[in-house]
């Protein structure tokens, strides 16, 4: 092996956000932001990490015969490449050769500021180097299994794991658990944008927060309205999907109200008013909520740029992003 490239998309969690934590479905897309590795034999057999994206650098590290890795340049902060020793030492991978590992995310990471968009990038990842370390060591491990069982000791058990598959998978998945997923079709006529916030959101700290706290009737409202989005969505029935997103968004919207997560911070909040008491048209944020990303839905291109212009106008940025039919791509070099 010479080299070997790896890539996995983003997402984005359409309907079923905290619900699915609890067995609701949760309808995820994966988009063609994508989470890129390369993998170089080196000459040595030090090992190197260089990153592109929410850091800029060159690392270098030696690691035991059971993986546990030892860095030998300062990191930028203590777990900084947590995920990555994470995937590393489940692995227990202590290759012969020196690695010159590359992981380039930028494509999730707006470039003045350095924000993440809020699109999945650390399970994108998890899939790319995964896929990428088992590839290369030749293991029969799953590369879901994997990079689920080290994206969930980095998130500390607080994700469902739909992200991962969304990766892996690629296109439209309905998802319920690890065990039970399944493609969807987009509906005919169904238009989108992606809004992004301008801010960032720490999804786990959310997660916890909603797991530790008792179970109030609106999330059992929530749950419901999340199978209904599904319900309709299969149908491919636009008029009543859309009315069915507005009813899940009033459903989101009170779940959060007595969670007190933040699902909805000012700027989601103001995005969502503006879509109110206007036919076939709804926004609602997307995952964790309180910054980040969300989407603006509508079976009416014309609706669809009238928002994005009072949205841009008001600070807000659309995101170009389109359905990445592909999943885990996987191509070798070997010039041996």
């Amino acid at each position: 092996m010479n080299s070997l490239d790896s890539s996995a998309p983003g997402k984005l969690i359409l309907s079923g956000e905290y619900a699915v934590l609890c067995g609701a479905p949760a309808i995820s897309i994966a988009l063609d932001r994508r989470a890129e590795v390369k993998i170089i034999e080196r000459n040595d057999s030090t090992h190197m990490v260089s990153t592109s994206g929410y850091y800029h650098g060159n690392w270098r590290y030696h690691c035991d015969e059971n993986g546990n890795i030892k860095w030998l340049d300062e990191l930028p902060f203590e777990n900084f490449f947590a995920l990555f020793e994470c995937i590393w030492k489940r692995l227990s991978f202590n290759p012969r050769a020196g690695l010159h590992i590359t992981l380039d995310t930028n494509q999730f990471f707006e470039k003045i500021s350095g924000f993440k968009y809020g699109l999945g990038s650390s399970a994108a990842l998890a899939v790319a180097l995964s896929g990428a370390l088992l590839s290369l060591k030749k293991s029969s491990t799953s590369v879901v299994s994997l990079a689920h069982e080290s994206h969930n000791s980095f998130q500390h058990g607080a994700g469902s794991g739909a992200d991962i598959i969304t990766a892996e998978q690629g296109g439209v998945i309905e998802f319920r658990d690890m065990n039970k997923f399944f493609n969807l079709e987009w509906p005919t006529g169904l238009l989108y944008k992606l809004i992004w916030s301008g801010k960032e959101s720490n999804t786990i700290d959310k997660l916890h927060k909603f797991l530790r706290k008792e179970k109030h009737k609106s999330f059992n409202h929530l749950k419901n309205a999340s199978q209904q989005v599904l319900n309709f969505w299969k149908r491919n029935d636009l008029v009543s999907l859309l009315n069915m997103l507005n009813i899940y968004v009033d459903a989101l919207q009170d779940f959060n109200s007595h969670y007190k997560i933040g699902v909805f911070d000012s700027g989601h909040q103001e995005l969502t008013d503006m879509t109110k008491n206007i036919e076939n048209i709804i926004y609602k944020p997307c995952g964790a909520g309180g910054g980040d990303i969300g989407i603006v839905l509508s079976n009416s291109i014309e609706r669809i740029d009238n928002f994005v212009k009072k949205a841009e106008k008001l600070g807000f940025i659309s995101l170009n992003a389109l359905i990445d039919p592909q999943g885990l791509f996987l191509r070798g070099n070997d010039n041996d």
